[in-house]
């Protein structure tokens, strides 16, 4: 188990289930959709990953028990942004970095709003009316633009928290052997937050972070079988 490869999510969401993971093996960085690539590769042994992409592949990757990124309700780090009239938007610039977000706006647009734009990425963005931002980016206010929160409009939407992140191994045995420590470590950052974010000069990100949820239980699961609902029987 002290030689396992662990994959978190670089951003600033993510310092409550970083922080000391150095004690449970090689710790490795990587935004949301580069994390799942990796762990596709077997280059990472566990490692939180999107939802959308666990719950893409659960007949293979086993859930690490008790711990997520997750809100009930508003994130302030998932985000559209548009211009003018969300009921005019007509071209969404998708994230490069999410697999989660991009998947659920589509489907709050479609079933909140009643609009299908068009989903781009890459090159194809610069015609876009909307852009899905996440991560450390989304926390910077844009002046002039509108904006949907994804954990508000889901909360809006479903009644349920939304899951972003949940953590996975192949080796159920792994997932198991690992949940208590994570588990721990997440709890006891949290306790410390404060010093944490002091030492490493984040203090004021502490709000931010203390109204994200980074555990994993009953209704967790009814927001992931309401996803897989989603990807079952796609639009």
């Amino acid at each position: 188990m002290s030689h396992s490869r662990i994959g978190v999510i670089k951003f600033i969401n993510s310092i409550p289930l970083r922080h000391g993971m150095e004690r449970f093996g090689e710790v490795i960085q990587g935004t949301p959709r580069g994390l799942a690539s990796a762990f596709e590769k077997g280059e990472l042994d566990v490692s939180y990953i999107p939802s959308v992409e666990y719950l893409r592949n659960r007949d293979d990757y086993c859930l690490v028990p008790g711990v997520s990124i997750s809100s009930f309700g508003t994130t302030r780090s998932v985000r559209l942004y548009y211009s003018g009239d969300i009921g005019d938007v007509g071209c969404v610039c998708l994230s490069p970095d999410s697999l989660t977000s991009n998947f659920l706006f589509a489907r709050v647009l479609d079933e909140r709003y009643g609009i299908s734009p068009k989903y781009v990425d890459g090159n194809e963005c610069k015609l876009s009316d909307a852009r899905v931002i996440i991560g450390d980016r989304a926390l910077v206010e844009r002046q002039g633009l509108n904006h949907l929160d994804l954990g508000t409009e889901w909360m809006s939407l479903t009644g349920l928290p939304l899951v972003y992140a949940v953590c996975v191994a192949r080796d159920p045995q792994l997932a198991e052997e690992l949940a208590p420590g994570f588990q721990q470590q997440v709890a006891s950052n949290l306790r410390d937050l404060k010093t944490i974010l002091s030492l490493s000069g984040q203090s004021e990100y502490r709000y931010y972070i203390e109204t994200l949820d980074y555990r994993l239980n009953d209704l967790h699961s009814r927001c992931l079988d309401r996803i897989a609902s989603y990807l079952d029987s796609p639009a």
